[in-house]
Parts: structure tokens; C-alpha cells; sequence
């Protein structure tokens, strides 16, 4: 199956593809030095591409380099990138910088922040620390990701004298950074507001509640994380068996429907399962006065709360409070799936049907509505009506291709995705993929939001043994 991924609609694999694509080294490099093996240039670019994954570095560097007028124009780039690295990898630091100047562009594109790195590398290595700063800036400012952007910061920090704003950018992406932490303890210091949060954040985290406490509560409140510390102050006050201080700042978040209304409305929830009293009613208050989600929230933890002590009718009645107010909202969708759920296991199809298509009509998030989906449809294979049940699960396979639910239904796999798969790689991912560029061919395709093309460069990424990025790729 991997060979498909590499070939465009209609393309016949070549012997020398078919052996890199079943990663035959051995028998792809005698077959290409065979005596009287024609090659033709995009068999000796495979072949080089090859090579350079099994970290042959100096003779793949040969081939790209009297191959690299012949590849199709929207490739060179690609290839001008592996013969920089070629260049670098084998000594040549003074030609890897000129190729990597001429492949710079300050235009947004894939490939912007590895070129700018290795411009800091190479005017590293070469006592130009000042220079180096320059790129590894534009590697910081052109990355698309954490982990790139991550890099960039790292390398910034290394350099003669760093400014602190990197070290506070880098506690952004990495909270707990030994390095970045130790820094902005000495500069801007500790009184400074704006280390305030990544100072108390990492205090919460070690156990040093009465430090977290301490700094959280010197955040201002025009700094865009005061949301945020405001539930990591209420949760450290919490831990310091400060819970009505606590419970007081989590309500507050709730009511005005911030970023964390609905960790607050789960921690508000926690301390109502303990201890009841304050707790509960602050979450009556919260969905009495509460708008939207946070209500709807709200009515949902009243009803699980209650059922969870025995005392059905309260809990009867905030269910369907929540279903007649909120009927919309995914906490709505949730109470009906556990309906539904309920229904089933009682074995009245009828009523688990109803209740998992009305959640359907509710707002639902992915994760609730592939298993809706799924469940929806074998209800109504049970209930003999098997066009709904058709188009349930059809409406499952386009949504969510790689979803676990649609492997239940598709054991064998989504077969709608598997013919998308060479149709998505005939663009520039494919051709990269067809000439062995795999690499920068999953990089194209996993910044992609179509099905198709992530299900594609997951399946690139295992293919490279790179699992995790597999499994990222995968989820929609």
C-alpha cells in the first residue's frame, strides 16, 4: 500500500521506486550500480534520496548536485535545501552559507525557518554570534510550530549577552525551561510584573504553593494571561485549604464566561462532590445567572451531581432544564448520549435512537459526534432501517476518516479516504513524495487541514518510522 502514497494517479512505479519505496537499500544501491542499469534522473534522485536517509550524506550530496537542473522547478528548492545540509554535513560550511543566502526568501513558506537556522548555525560556527542572532530571530519569528519556535529560543539563549524577552518567549512554549526560569530570576528579577506568571506557574507545578501564591498574585490585570492566573491562584489557594478564597475566584471566572469558565465550573463541581454546601450553590448561582456554556455547564455538573448521591429527582430536573435551555450546546449533546447509552444497555433501541439523534442536532464537538455517529447508525440498524443507517455511516467516513469509530464501522479502512489519498499527493506534496523527497512531502501535506492529505502524510510519517507524527497527523 505505501507505494501509492508516492505515485501520482495513473503513474507505474519504476523498478528502482518499488525498492525504495519497500526500503530495500541493499538491493536498490546493486541494482543501481549494476553494470548496464539505465537510470534515468529521477531514478538517480530516488536513488540519492535514499542515501541520504540512511545518512550517506557525502555521495547523495554528488547526485542532487548533477541532478538538480533536471528536477521539475517547484522541487529545486527542496533539493537546494538537502545539498545546504550536504555542504554543511561534509565540511563545506562557506558553500552550505552561500546555497543557503541564495534559498532564503522572506516570503512565509516551508522551508523559511530551516534555512534561516542553518544561516545561524553556519555564522555560529563561524565566530559571528551577532549574525547568527539575526537568522535564528527570523527562524523564531517563520516558524509554524511550537517545537521549531521552541529551537529558535534555545538557540537565542545560548548566544553572548541574550535578551530576556526571549527567555519569557521560551517560558510561553516550555513553562518549566530550567535555563529560561533561571534567567528571568535575575533579569527582569522577580519583582518584575512581567515574570510574574511563568514564575508562579512553575512554583504551582513544583509544590511551592505559598511562592505560586506570592507571584500570581502580582499579576496585573491587563496582562493577557490574568485569566489565567487567576486559575492557578484559585487552585494554589485551594491547595493552601484557602477554599472559600478559592471557590469565590473560580465563580468569578465562570460567571464571566472566560477562557476557563468551564475548568472553573469542573473545579467548582469537584469541591461540591467533597464538601456540598458553598460549593453546590455557587454552582446553582452559575447556572441561574450564567449565560451560554458556562450555564449549561453548570446545569450539567447540578444534574451529574445529584445522581451521583441518589437524589434522581434533582438530578431529573436540572437534565431537563439543561435540554430545554440549552438545547444546543454540547453539554446538552453529552446528557443525551448518556440517555441514549442508558436506553440501550436496557435494550430500548427506540428511546436510545431518539435521544442520540436529537444530541446530533445539539452542538457537538468531534469527539462526541464520530461516536454519535456511529452508535446513531447501528440503532437504526437494529431498528431494520438500514438507508438512515447507510447514511449515518457514510457521513462518519467522509467527517472523520481516521477516527476510531469509523475503524469499528470500516475495519478494512475508509475506503473514500484511500482514493483521495493519490488525488491529494498529485499536487506539490506528491510530486516531492514521487521523487523520494518524503520528508519535505509529509511536512507539505501535514499542514494541511483536508482529511485526505493528513491522512496521507500520516501515513508518510509512519513510513519514516516516525510514529508520534503519525498519530498527530491523524487527528483531524
Amino acid at each position: 500500500m505505501l507505494p501509492l502514497l508516492a505515485l501520482t494517479p495513473g503513474a507505474e512505479a519504476s523498478e528502482i521506486e518499488d525498492l525504495f519505496w519497500s526500503r530495500q537499500w541493499s538491493t536498490l544501491e546493486s541494482k543501481v550500480l549494476s553494470p548496464g542499469t539505465q537510470l534515468s534522473p529521477k531514478d538517480r534522485v530516488i536513488y540519492a534520496n535514499s542515501l541520504w536517509l540512511q545518512g550517506r550524506w557525502a555521495p547523495a550530496l554528488e547526485i542532487f548536485l548533477e541532478e538538480r537542473d533536471s528536477l521539475p522547478e517547484d522541487i529545486q528548492p527542496f533539493v537546494d535545501m538537502l545539498i545546504l545540509l550536504g555542504f554543511e554535513r561534509t565540511g563545506s560550511p562557506r558553500k552550505a552559507m552561500d546555497v543557503a543566502l541564495s534559498l532564503w526568501s522572506e516570503e512565509d513558506w516551508v522551508l523559511a525557518p530551516y534555512v534561516a537556522y542553518a544561516l545561524g548555525r553556519l555564522y555560529l560556527n563561524d565566530g559571528q554570534a551577532a549574525e547568527a542572532g539575526r537568522w535564528f530571530r527570523a527562524m523564531a519569528e517563520r516558524a509554524k510550530d511550537t517545537s521549531l519556535r521552541k529551537q529558535a529560543l534555545e538557540a537565542l539563549l545560548k548566544l553572548p549577552d541574550p535578551d530576556p524577552g526571549f527567555a519569557l518567549a521560551l517560558l510561553e512554549i516550555a513553562p518549566f525551561h530550567r535555563g529560561a526560569l533561571s534567567m528571568i530570576r535575575q533579569d527582569p528579577g522577580p519583582k518584575d510584573p512581567s515574570t510574574a506568571f511563568p514564575l508562579g506557574y512553575a512554583a504551582f507545578f513544583s509544590g511551592d504553593y505559598q511562592g505560586a501564591l506570592t507571584h500570581l498574585e502580582r499579576v496585573p490585570l491587563e496582562d493577557p494571561r490574568a485569566e489565567r492566573a487567576a486559575f492557578f491562584r484559585a487552585r494554589t489557594l485551594s491547595n493552601l485549604g484557602r477554599g472559600d478564597e478559592a471557590l469565590q475566584l473560580w465563580k468569578d471566572l465562570a460567571l464571566k464566561a472566560s477562557r476557563y469558565s468551564q475548568s472553573s465550573i469542573e473545579s467548582i463541581s469537584g469541591m461540591a462532590r467533597e464538601n456540598g454546601g458553598e460549593a453546590t450553590e455557587a454552582l446553582m448561582e452559575i447556572a441561574d445567572a450564567g449565560t451560554g456554556d458556562p450555564a449549561a455547564s453548570a446545569l450539567a455538573e447540578l444534574a451529574n451531581l445529584f445522581a451521583r448521591i441518589g437524589e434522581e429527582d434533582k438530578a431529573s430536573r436540572f437534565e431537563e432544564i439543561l435540554l430545554e435551555k440549552h438545547s444546543s450546546s454540547r453539554f446538552a449533546a453529552a446528557a443525551l448520549w448518556e440517555k441514549g447509552w442508558s436506553a440501550w444497555k436496557r435494550g430500548d433501541i427506540m428511546a436510545a435512537d431518539a435521544a442520540w439523534t436529537r444530541a446530533l442536532d445539539a452542538g457537538n464537538d468531534r469527539r462526541q459526534e464520530s461516536r454519535l455517529l456511529y452508535w446513531t447508525a447501528k440503532a437504526n440498524e437494529r431498528l431494520g432501517d438500514s438507508r438512515t443507517a447507510t447514511e449515518l455511516l457514510e457521513r462518519l467516513r467522509k467527517s472523520y476518516p481516521t477516527d476510531y469509530y469509523t475503524y469499528l464501522a470500516f475495519p478494512s479502512g475508509p475506503g473514500k479516504v484511500q482514493n483521495l489519498v493519490p488525488d491529494q499527493l498529485a499536487g506539490g506534496g506528491g510530486k516531492l513524495a514521487e521523487w523520494g523527497f518524503v520528508i519535505y512531502a509529509r511536512m507539505q501535506l501535514s499542514s494541511s487541514e483536508d482529511p485526505a492529505s493528513r491522512f496521507a502524510s500520516a501515513r508518510l510519517a509512519l513510513w519514516l518510522g516516525d510514529a508520534r507524527s503519525a498519530l498527530l497527523d491523524s487527528i483531524p
